[in-house]
């Protein structure tokens, strides 16, 4: 479990890293996206990081990457609606910034929702990763 959280955090950095180098065009998989299956954000639209797809020893980790001009309190009050009772790691809502952790299993996948507020609003990353069969 524990790999499988630093995976997905290590594909959230290259997200976050391919968004500073992307073109202005943003592209959103939409056959990730269903398989994420993650609820999304009402006035989000797709960051430039676009959806990340990558098999590692843990299964196939998907995420996808979007942006809301709205603040990461309304955002996340979206989310905690949505998504199960305990799944709220963490929330920090500070004047300038804040960031907001949701994590919990769905089956035989590990679901995440991570919240970033920055001087635009905040971005939204979603992601699931799907575990492998053992053989």
């Amino acid at each position: 479990m524990r790999c499988a959280l630093a995976l997905v955090g290590v594909l959230l950095c290259l997200g976050c890293a391919r968004q500073q180098a992307a073109s202005p065009e943003s592209h959103i998989d939409a056959s990730v996206s269903s398989r994420i299956g993650l609820p999304l954000y009402p006035a989000a639209a797709p960051a430039e990081g676009g959806t990340v797809e990558r098999k590692s020893g843990v299964g196939l980790v998907s995420a996808a990457y979007y942006r809301s001009p709205d603040s990461i309190a309304k955002v996340e009050a979206f989310y905690a609606a949505r998504l199960p009772k305990g799944s709220l790691k963490m929330f920090i809502n500070e004047s300038d910034g804040g960031t907001a952790s949701f994590s919990f299993a769905s089956g035989t996948a590990h679901k995440e929702v991570i919240l970033s507020a920055d001087s635009g609003g905040t971005i939204i990353a979603l992601s699931s990763t799907a575990k492998q069969a053992r053989r």
